[in-house]
Formats: structure tokens, C-alpha cells, sequence
């Protein structure tokens, strides 16, 4: 029995027979060596791993040549992919290759069948297996990395309350044998007795959640939203803050766009502040809705403005809003046709920030199931004459749909954090995470993101390093602080 090949979730048998399947045993490798100005040959420096190839025979089997054209454009449509996918084979099982069609010979026809060889581009030489996750308990967790190859973790920490820095180190079984120097990764700056930590921190959350517990928020009317309140806003387990009618009102009942909306008064005002708002939207085709959000002044007059819209029904491609003021304030960005691939279906993320009389907006998307940000459009203005610096003190949150149409479905407002901004003196120590923020390092990448953009501003360059784990042997992963904190470890074991 031949060998079984599933390439991006598609079984590659069900348009070819797969003859053969050639695979190296190691990948080519590359020596670094360095010559000897007096002695013959060269100093062997160490070998380096290349990328590697795999090369697939298949043979199609149809009743005429026509089906063989069908059926070769069919598996061309399945390989036509602009980046690596996933490719198993069931005579290694559990173990994931990654790797995209670079080249495939020419097919060589006969009246029933037609032979030909795919041939894949493997930019990463290992295999991996499914991720394994753990959670640290106290301040360690222990545990055996599989494989026959170092692989690199992902740490997760999700802050239950405000601190100034987050460390974690590593070590494992034979480190003193080895004479293993300990690396650590350290972001923020622990206290000393020479300085003492703030409450008055650089960003202090004055309301910040996840998936809305719905505390000290309260029902808004048409006042507060630029359209008509209607229906309820309610938190939905696994979506967030979503509008419980998805209709939102009957065909014919408005003529204009309407939906529910939520509000709070603040339990401090902010001059400088920062509002972010994560939401995920399933933009189909034949829907209409959009994701709101506001900040008020004392006198409940929008400071500020942020708006997501999907009118696709209504002839209008998604475009994003941003607002300094009330309706006669200063449009930030207002960008309309923004490519449908990048936002249906999406999760999002809307920035409003002032900082002194500077104002900035944005608006980001990002795959689903994915960590990482991507900047889609930034409007910036500065208030020279400074009509737009009331105090910020409230915040309204809304979801709308045009006219009868229904909402799309689902469409919900996941994460909501309004900050206040300020500078804090030299000989302070900032507590840089606040309560629910979400920090994850990569340690392959090399890279540290918080909240989903990437933060390397207080990440400790100098002593610093990004570490592997060890494949067969117990490894070790401590971390400061974890009272405050919830600390998930996840990795992948790679095989050469």
C-alpha cells in the first residue's frame, strides 16, 4: 500500500494516485568553515541546516482526456497558494511538514492516464508535532519536550492585576553538566529600594474588559449614538458584547441606522487618553452592521469617535471612521473601499488617542485565531486652536444595522480599554501592565506584542534572550510575578 498525502487539509489521492514520494534523510546541510593561513584544509566552524525539498509522482486515471484536464485543474486550484502549507503523510504520523509548490514537470499523457511530479519547497527542514500547552502552577512548571530537535516556545500571560514587569527563565535536567548559562527574558524594571512604583501609572485603565461582565455600565438612548438606540446589548459567552435582536427592529420601522448601545460614566476623567476596541465581524454578503464606540465629555457631548462599518447590502465597501468632537469636529480618517479580503471575515481592532493636542486613529485587522496585528489605516490631526480638549469622562459603545437589514450575524464588540496617558518622573517605576492586558513573547520570532501589537519599548535588550527548549530531557520555566498573573506555556516538538 502506497503512502497517503494530504497537502493544505486536502487528501491528494483524491485527484491523483500518488506513485511515489521521495524525501531526504536529512536535510542539505551547510558547513562553515574557515581557512588556516598555515596549515593545509580549513577549520570546521560548525553546519548549518538548509531548507529541503520533497518530490511527489502522481499519475491520473480518468475515462477520457478530457476528465484528466478536469481533473488536473482541480489539483492545480488545490496547489495555487502563495505561502507554506501544511503537508502530512500517514507513514509518519503526527508529524506536519510545511511547504508550497515551486515546480512540476511536464505532464506526459497517454489516452486513459497521465504521469507527472509535484515538486514542494520545505523553507523550515523540520516536522512538527501537534502543540503541546501548559500552565504554569506557582512560579514553575517542569516538563518533557519530545522531538530529536531544540524548539522554541510561546509564553502567555494574562495580568489579573497592575505590575511593573514581567521575567521568566529557563533551565533543564543536565544545565550543571553542561555548564548552561541560564538565559532569562525580562520586560518592565522590577523595584529597588531607591525607587518606589506609582499608582499614577503612564496608562491607567479607567475601564478595561474582556468579553463585558456588563458592571457599571447601563442601557443608552438615542442621545448618546448618532442614530436611534434600539434593542438590547448583552454579553454572549465565547463571542462578547453583541445586540441580542439581530434584526434590531422590523423592515420599515427606521429609516436610518439603529441598534443598541451601552454607556458608563468613568470613575475618573483622563485629558490624555488612549480608547482601543477589539470586535469580530462575519461580514456576508446580503448583511449590514457596524461597531461604534464614544467618548463624552461631563455634559455627555462626544469628545471622540471610532466607527467600523460593513454596508455592502446598502453598494458600500467596509470603510473605517475616526473623530475629533462632536458631529462638526475634525474627521481623522474616514476611508472608504477597504479591500473585502482584509476584513470579511475579521477580527478588528479601533485606536483613538489624544495626547496633549495631538489626535490619532487607527484601525487594524488580523486573521482569526492569530496573535498579530496588521495596521490597515492611521488618521492623525493636531488641534492648533485646541477646540477639541474637554475632559474626557464617559464612554458609549454601540452596535448598528441600516434601516430593516439584518445585523451581521455574528458581529460583537470582544475587548474594550480606555486609558488615561501621562508621563511619570525618572526616578519612578511604572507599572506598565495593567489589569487583563494579554503579553505574549515568541521566542522564535524573537519578538514580545502586548495586547496584539508588538512592545519591545521595555523589553530588557541588554541582558535579555530569547531561549530554546530541549528536546528528551525535563526543562524548567520560572517566572516573577506569577501571584498576579496567569502563565501558559505552548510549543510545538520538531523532528529533523
Amino acid at each position: 500500500m502506497g503512502v497517503s498525502v494530504n497537502i493544505g487539509g486536502v487528501n491528494l489521492g483524491s485527484y491523483a494516485k500518488v506513485m511515489d514520494v521521495r524525501r531526504d534523510i536529512l536535510p542539505p546541510r551547510r558547513l562553515i568553515t574557515e581557512s588556516l593561513s598555515e596549515r593545509s584544509g580549513s577549520y570546521l566552524m560548525g553546519v548549518d541546516e538548509d531548507s529541503r525539498s520533497i518530490e511527489i509522482d502522481v499519475m491520473f486515471i480518468e475515462d477520457s482526456p478530457d476528465d484528466i484536464a478536469e481533473a488536473k485543474r482541480e489539483l492545480a486550484e488545490i496547489l495555487d497558494t502563495d505561502d507554506v502549507v501544511p503537508m502530512t503523510f500517514s507513514d509518519e504520523s503526527g508529524l506536519t511538514y510545511y511547504g508550497i509548490v515551486y515546480d512540476s514537470s511536464e505532464l506526459r499523457q497517454e489516452l486513459h492516464t497521465a504521469r507527472a511530479t509535484i515538486k514542494f519547497f520545505l523553507p523550515d527542514p523540520h516536522a512538527y508535532g501537534s502543540e503541546v500547552i501548559y500552565q504554569m502552577s506557582g512560579d514553575s512548571a517542569t516538563f518533557n519536550v519530545d522531538g530529536n530537535r531544540e524548539t522554541y516556545p510561546i509564553i502567555e500571560v494574562e495580568f489579573h492585576e497592575d505590575t511593573p514587569f514581567f521575567a521568566i527563565t529557563h533551565t533543564h535536567e543536565d544545565a550543571e553538566d553542561e555548564q548552561y548559562h541560564e538565559p532569562y527574558i525580562l520586560i518592565g524594571e522590577p523595584e529597588d529600594v531607591e525607587q518606589e512604583t506609582v499608582k499614577e501609572r503612564q496608562t491607567r485603565a479607567l475601564t478595561n474588559f474582556r468579553n463585558h461582565s456588563g458592571i457599571n455600565w447601563t442601557g443608552g438612548d438615542s442621545d448618546d449614538v448618532d442614530g436611534v438606540a434600539h434593542g438590547t446589548m448583552t454579553r454572549v459567552n465565547g463571542l462578547g458584547l453583541t445586540v441580542t435582536d439581530g434584526n434590531v427592529g422590523s423592515p420599515g420601522t427606521f429609516s436610518t441606522w439603529h441598534g443598541g448601545c451601552w454607556k458608563r460614566v468613568l470613575p475618573a476623567g483622563a485629558q490624555d487618553f488612549r480608547l482601543e476596541v477589539e470586535f469580530m465581524m462575519y461580514a456576508v454578503n446580503g448583511k449590514t452592521g457596524r461597531v461604534e464606540a464614544y467618548v463624552k465629555d461631563d455634559q455627555n457631548i462626544t469628545v471622540g469617535k471610532i466607527q467600523y462599518t460593513d454596508a455592502r447590502l446598502r453598494g458600500t465597501r467596509p470603510r473605517f471612521y475616526g473623530r475629533a468632537g462632536n458631529l462638526d469636529g475634525y474627521i481623522l480618517v474616514h476611508r472608504q473601499n477597504i479591500p473585502q479580503s482584509s476584513f470579511a471575515p475579521m477580527e478588528g481592532k479601533m485606536t483613538l488617542e489624544r495626547r496633549g493636542r495631538r489626535w490619532r486613529s487607527s484601525v487594524q485587522t488580523r486573521p482569526q485565531g492569530t496573535t498579530r496585528w496588521t495596521t490597515n489605516t492611521v488618521g492623525k490631526f493636531m488641534d492648533v486652536y485646541e477646540k477639541e480638549m474637554a475632559e474626557v469622562r464617559g464612554i458609549v459603545l454601540s452596535i448598528q444595522t441600516f434601516d430593516g437589514e439584518t445585523i451581521n450575524e455574528p458581529i460583537a464588540i470582544q475587548r474594550v480599554g480606555l486609558y488615561e496617558l501621562f508621563e511619570v518622573e525618572p526616578d519612578e517605576v511604572p507599572e506598565i501592565f495593567v489589569e487583563e492586558d494579554k503579553l505574549i513573547i515568541d521566542c522564535e520570532r524573537g519578538e514580545v506584542t502586548l495586547n496584539g501589537e508588538l512592545f519591545m519599548r521595555d523589553f530588557d535588550a541588554a541582558g535579555s534572550e530569547f531561549f530554546s527548549l530541549k528536546p528528551g530531557r525535563l526543562n524548567t520555566l520560572s517566572a516573577i510575578p506569577t501571584e498576579n498573573a496567569t502563565v501558559t506555556i505552548r510549543h510545538r516538538p520538531r523532528w529533523i
